[in-house]
């Protein structure tokens, strides 16, 4: 059992077999990161390759250590060009990692990550969420080959990371055996992120406490967004079906506030426009005089003046 000193020692002799040779890491990446993904690349000891076309891609893998795929934006010749390209890294033995970004979304998307299958990469790195579907896009998941995957929310994750190590050793066994070199890895990133060659699993703590507390209040923020998705869909089938809520189709009173906030209703009318109508303010069915004056007075005041 390696205990965290000599992970460390292995970890830095790593980087110092990296950066002896200067590899050259070609790369056909999201067109949001392209930047930070070459500035890590040089940061890591070597070499920074980004380019659009496939063909490219192709040819550098003779001379480069290995290639990197991201698919959060794709450009519409990829669906039939990065098999190709996945293809030719197989058949050479060449090492290729993948980003999945926003796997399960769109048919293209699908497409794509569905022929890597055949020809699957040496690591593969991903949120939860992206790493759930992947499993479930090639069919790894033999105890439940009904179940249903999830989705992440654009490039966010739904899911947390323990929900993911299953299925993150199913991808890395599978590329270990199909794969053109007979090892790999797959990295799920989130508040803890884990790393599993499809029988160990490790874990690493962000150590920062700011940047856990972001990583779980983007978790929340991202679930409740889904969430109002499933409610808005729920209510529009409703509705379809004529099945309307009372609570869609009850009309709250509605009054503009007086005062000082509407005087400064009546300058902004006399300006033009209908601000009464623009402007005015919900209250709740039978709001007593002391909740307007508390209420609807100060917002008015912030709003108009």
């Amino acid at each position: 059992m390696i205990d965290s000193e000599q992970l460390k020692q292995h970890m830095v002799k790593a980087v110092e077999e990296i950066r002896a040779p200067n590899p050259m890491a070609g790369s056909i990446t999201n067109t949001v990161t392209i930047d930070f993904v070459a500035n890590a690349q040089l940061a890591a000891g070597g070499a920074a390759a980004m380019s659009f076309l496939p063909d490219d891609i192709i040819d550098t893998a003779t001379i480069s250590g290995a290639d990197y795929i991201n698919v959060g934006t794709l450009l519409p010749f990829y669906k039939d060009a990065l098999p190709q390209v996945a293809r030719a890294f197989h058949n050479t033995g060449h090492p290729w990692v993948l980003d999945p970004v926003a796997a399960g979304i769109g048919e293209t998307r699908t497409a794509i990550l569905q022929s890597f299958k055949r020809y699957p990469p040496t690591v593969i790195r991903g949120n939860a969420s992206e790493i759930i579907a992947l499993d479930a896009m090639w069919g790894l998941n033999e105890e439940s080959a009904t179940a249903t995957a999830s989705k992440p929310a654009g490039a966010e994750s739904v899911d947390d990371v323990e929900s993911a190590i299953a299925p993150a050793q199913r991808l890395a066994r599978f590329m270990a055996r199909h794969g053109a070199n007979g090892t790999a890895a797959v990295a799920v990133s989130g508040a803890t992120d884990m790393v599993t060659d499809g029988e160990h699993v490790y874990r690493l703590d962000d150590e920062n406490p700011r940047r856990r507390m972001l990583a779980r209040r983007r978790h929340r923020r991202v679930s409740r967004r889904r969430a109002a998705a499933d409610r808005r869909a729920r209510r529009h089938i409703a509705v379809q079906h004529g099945r309307r809520d009372s609570r869609e189709t009850k009309q709250r009173p509605r009054f503009v506030p007086g005062g000082a906030a509407g005087r400064a209703v009546e300058r902004y009318r006399r300006g033009g426009g209908r601000p009464r109508d623009r402007h005015a303010i919900a209250a709740p069915p039978g709001a007593p005089d002391e909740w307007r004056r508390h209420h609807i007075l100060p917002i008015g005041i912030i709003f108009f003046q």
